[in-house]
């Protein structure tokens, strides 16, 4: 969280339309380092809003223009498929396995630094809202079509049948 701190001191007062919302659980308890942060770097458009849950967090992501996820490892940021889900496009640095956010230009999947996030997000917040709205809708299509309930019971089933009967290899199996 500190590289996006960091990063977003030299881009908030050239977007003073964007705020950035830091929602999640204390993991590892550095929220009040990162609150002190904010505040030595005189951050004014930062909200810390804790962990959010339910209808709560569905109006945060409803209402969001864009998710950003810095982090150094993740098996797979389910905050990630969240956000694009609710139509919301991603920035994800590499250390999450999320690089098919840009094979559907839903989003970018870059090296964690700060130089590079600043890079990206200039990018991102100067992007017109219906580009924005665009890569959501094309996020929250790919979630739909690979992770909804309906489609992971279609991809069970065939894989079933393949391990039961053979014929060709499914396509999400890597042997």
């Amino acid at each position: 969280m500190d590289i996006l701190l960091n990063a977003w001191r030299y881009l908030e007062n050239r977007y003073p339309n964007w705020e950035l919302t830091i929602a999640g659980p204390d993991d590892g308890g550095y929220l009040s380092d990162m609150k002190q942060l904010a505040s030595a770097l005189q951050l004014g458009k930062v909200e810390f809003v804790g962990p959010i849950y339910g209808k709560q967090k569905e109006n945060l992501l409803l209402s969001s223009d864009l998710y950003v996820l810095p982090t150094h490892s993740e098996n797979f940021g389910m905050t990630v498929a969240e956000a694009l889900a609710h139509g919301v496009p991603v920035i994800v640095t590499k250390g999450a396995p999320w690089q098919r956010v840009e094979d559907y230009r839903c989003g970018w999947w870059i090296d964690l630094s700060e130089e590079t996030l600043i890079t990206c997000l200039d990018n991102a917040l100067a992007m017109e809202d219906q580009e924005l709205r665009s890569m959501g809708d094309r996020g929250k299509t790919w979630m739909l079509q690979q992770f909804s309930w309906s489609s992971v019971a279609e991809k069970m089933e065939r894989t079933y049948s393949w391990l039961l009967e053979g014929g060709e290899l499914p396509a999400w199996i890597d042997l």
